[in-house]
């Protein structure tokens, strides 16, 4: 994935997850996005198991 920040702060990183928890560890996303699966791949990561994003 592109990315620039690695901060969580640009929205370059960010992707749509078909499947997974998400551990979200950025200041940027609102709730709906959230809840839609979007994620910042520089900074969150899985909350266990597996992710597949949709790429």
């Amino acid at each position: 994935m592109p990315y620039s920040c690695q901060q969580g702060f640009c929205g370059t990183c960010k992707v749509r997850t078909l499947s997974g928890d998400i551990d979200h560890r950025d200041n940027i996303l609102t709730e709906p996005e959230r809840e839609a699966g979007t994620m910042l791949t520089c900074v969150s990561r899985s909350a266990g198991g597996n992710l597949t994003l949709d790429l």
